[in-house]
C-alpha cells in the first residue's frame, strides 16, 4: 500500500466574504503554482472580534479532527479587522489565537484599506477612510464587497500581495507574510 504524502492544509478563517474570497484567490495561485496544498476557508459571519476568535478556534478544531494525522501539516490563520475592537481586545485575542496555534492578519482598519495597500505604491499605509473609497472609485471602479476570487486574482497579481506582506512585515505585523511563506507563495 503506497503511503500517502503529508498534504499542507490551511485553515483560513475569516470575518467576511470578502476575506473568505481573498483567500479562495490565494487558493487560485497556489494551483497555479502546482503547491500541493488545500486551503478550507471558513466564513465566521462577523460579529465582535472576540466571538469569532473563539468560533474559530472550534471551527478549527472540528475540521483538525476530521483529517488523519498522517496524511496532514494542519495549519491555522485568520484575516481580522481593528475596527471593532480596542487595543486591549487586539491584545488578548491575539494571545488567544497564538495559544491555538493561528497565524493573524490584522487588518488595518479592514478590508477594503488591506486591499488599497495592493495598488498604492509598495503596499504603504492607507489614507483613511474617505480616501479609500475616492481612491477605489478611481482605480476600481466595479469593486464591491464579496468581488469574486477570479476576478480579484485578474486585479491582484501576485507580485503586489508579497509586496503588501513585506510592507506590513516592516511595519512590525508579520501575521501575512507567514502565511504566504508557509503556504510557498512568498516567491512568486
Amino acid at each position: 500500500m503506497k503511503s500517502e504524502k503529508p498534504k499542507k492544509i490551511f485553515f483560513v478563517a475569516s470575518e467576511g466574504e470578502s476575506e473568505e474570497s481573498y483567500a479562495r484567490m490565494l487558493s487560485l495561485f497556489a494551483t497555479e503554482m502546482n503547491l500541493d496544498i488545500r486551503i478550507k476557508r471558513a466564513y465566521l459571519y462577523g460579529g465582535s472580534p472576540s466571538v469569532m476568535t473563539n468560533e474559530a478556534i472550534k471551527k478549527s478544531d472540528q475540521y483538525d479532527q476530521r483529517v488523519p494525522k498522517q496524511r496532514k501539516i494542519f495549519i491555522k490563520a485568520i484575516f481580522l479587522d481593528t475596527d471593532n475592537a480596542t487595543k486591549a481586545e487586539i491584545s488578548k485575542i491575539t494571545t488567544e489565537l497564538k495559544r491555538h496555534g493561528f497565524i493573524i492578519i490584522w487588518q488595518k482598519p479592514n478590508h477594503e484599506d488591506f486591499l488599497w495597500r495592493h495598488f498604492n505604491g509598495k503596499g504603504r499605509i492607507p489614507p483613511g477612510p474617505g480616501k479609500i473609497k475616492e481612491d477605489f472609485k478611481k482605480f476600481w471602479p466595479d469593486y464591491e464587497k464579496n468581488y469574486p476570487a477570479e476576478n480579484l486574482k485578474k486585479k491582484i497579481d501576485l507580485s503586489k500581495i508579497i509586496e503588501v506582506a513585506h510592507s506590513l512585515k516592516n511595519e512590525g505585523d508579520d501575521g501575512f507574510l507567514a502565511l504566504l511563506e508557509k503556504m510557498g507563495l512568498s516567491k512568486g
